[in-house]
Parts: structure tokens; sequence; C-alpha cells
């Protein structure tokens, strides 16, 4: 059932964040996992676990794509082949260690259960507080001067004083990609 939820949602779900932001979609998606999660301990029955199991594996599409490339808009080249790299080793190694964790120590699967609920909770409310929507998708979306706050919190993070010379650059890039005068550019953030 987890394959079926994700092929339900598999097409619709990343087109969804193209056009109403990755950041919520993501955080949503991670958020309902967390509840799938808790009720899978607190399960009553077989067909109550199923539905969870739909649930958990449609939130993936929101959790695993739309999270992956969320993260990479905030990246250069470089750390997106690092990202991307740790990100889907992470990801796939949750099958390993659950295999491990159900042969070798132990078969009642509500500790591992909470311990993937707590860190679903947790990347969810970092998302909220400290992660702004990605600059990349804001200027997609025309939304120019947020883009530029966006850009700025981060420049000021990676200690880049002044900013203004490459603001104006992408909003001109912006401009010409809205009237069709060229292609999206590839944005590189660069210290």
């Amino acid at each position: 059932m987890y394959f079926a939820g994700w092929a339900f949602t598999v097409i619709w779900v990343p087109l969804l964040a193209d056009k109403v932001g990755r950041k919520w979609w993501f955080t949503g998606s991670t958020m309902i996992v967390f509840l799938t999660m808790i009720g899978f301990v607190l399960s009553p029955s077989l067909l109550v676990s199923i539905i969870l199991m739909f649930v958990a594996g449609a939130m993936n599409s929101g959790r695993v794509m739309v999270g992956f490339v969320y993260g990479q808009e905030f990246l250069v080249p470089y750390w997106q082949i690092i990202f991307g790299t740790a990100f889907h080793a992470i990801d796939n190694s949750t099958c390993l260690i659950t295999t491990i964790y159900f042969d070798f120590i132990n078969n009642h699967y509500s500790y591992i259960v909470v311990i993937g609920a707590f860190f679903a909770l947790l990347c969810s409310v970092m998302m909220v507080a400290f992660v702004p929507e990605s600059p990349l998708w804001q200027l997609k979306m025309g939304r120019i001067y947020s883009a530029q706050v966006t850009l700025h919190k981060m420049m000021r993070i990676n200690g880049i004083t002044d900013a203004t010379e490459d603001i104006d650059k992408l909003e001109q890039e912006v401009k010409e990609v809205n009237m069709g005068l060229k292609e999206a550019p590839n944005v590189e953030m660069t210290a």
C-alpha cells in the first residue's frame, strides 16, 4: 500500500509544489508522515495500518521528491552533488537499517517508529522556524522582492555584505525570462 500511495501522488504533487511553493509541501508532507507514524503505534487494526501505510506513501512524494528539489535550490552545483548523494544515501539506508533492526535487534516496530516520528517532527519544526521558501522558486513565480529578502538573509548568513549588484542582475534575468527572451537561468550562489 505504501507504493500505491506513492504512485497515486508521484505525478501531481511535484507539479503542484511548482505552483504553490516547495517549503509548505515539504513541511506539510513531513508533518503528515509524523502523524502516520504515531498512528502506526496506536493503530487498533490491520485496516487502519493499511490506510496509514497508503497515506505515508502518498506523502513520500512531497517529503522526498519535493524536499530534494527544495534542498537543491539553495546550493551551488558542487554542493548539489554532495547533498544529492547524502540525501538519497540517508533516505535509502532506512530500508537497510529497518531490516537489520528487525532481524537482529527487536521484532517490535514501535521503538523504531517513535524514533522516526521524532525526527520527522524535528524536521518540520526546523523547516517552519528557520528555512525560507526557495529563492529560485520565488524568482520563477515573479516574486522578486521576496527572493531579494531571502537572498539577503542567505548572504548575511554566509558572510556576504553587499548583494545589490547580484540582486539587480537576477531581477533583470527574471524579467527576460518572463518576457520569453531567454530560458530560466541556473542561479548560482557564490561566496
